[in-house]
């Protein structure tokens, strides 16, 4: 099972890449403009947030895969490209739900963070966007994952009414017996 302080770990990679893009972006910008102050602040800003967004967005996958699947439904997994949560055995509904409750968790809590604090409206919007583009469903992103469990979940339930349906055939062309 999966604890925090895994969830953590596997967000610690990923969040030094995000710093050290954030905050050499804002030294260079800085440099330029003769004001290190104040990209800075906006980098520290954009750590925090994207940061916590991350850590809200993997935990609610996690949450939501092991509250519907059990507690061993599903796992995190870290890997060069980041960190996800994997969770193969749940019913193509409950896959969909996972999928979707991620990317909506991470951007409540960006939007969250600027509400409560003096983070730059514009850097909170900025990864609660970057969350949501995460629903469009093209390959890899929860979008596609929540899309193609749909599929499967309407596939399932066609060839369960075709079922019912060829039974109830079968049963009228005999007469029940």
């Amino acid at each position: 099972m999966t604890t925090a302080l895994e969830l953590l770990r596997g967000c610690l990679k990923p969040g030094l890449t995000m710093a050290a893009l954030l905050f050499g972006t804002a030294t260079l910008a800085g440099w330029a403009a003769a004001d290190l102050a104040t990209p800075l602040a906006a980098a520290g800003w954009g750590v925090l947030v994207g940061v916590t967004g991350l850590l809200a967005h993997e935990g609610a996958h996690l949450w939501l895969a092991r509250r519907l699947g059990g507690p061993d439904a599903a796992r995190l997994r870290t890997s060069w490209r980041g960190l996800s949560v994997e969770a193969p055995g749940l019913h193509p509904q409950h896959s969909a739900a996972v999928a979707l409750v991620g990317p909506l968790a991470g951007a409540a809590v960006s939007v969250g963070i600027a509400a409560l604090t003096p983070a730059p409206v514009w850097i909170a919007t900025a990864f609660a966007g970057v969350h949501l583009l995460n629903l469009v469903p093209v390959r890899r992103t929860d979008g596609a994952v929540a899309l193609h469990a749909g599929c499967a979940g309407l596939v399932r339930r066609w060839d369960l009414e075709r079922a019912q349906l060829e039974t109830a055939q079968k049963e009228g062309a005999t007469g029940g017996q």
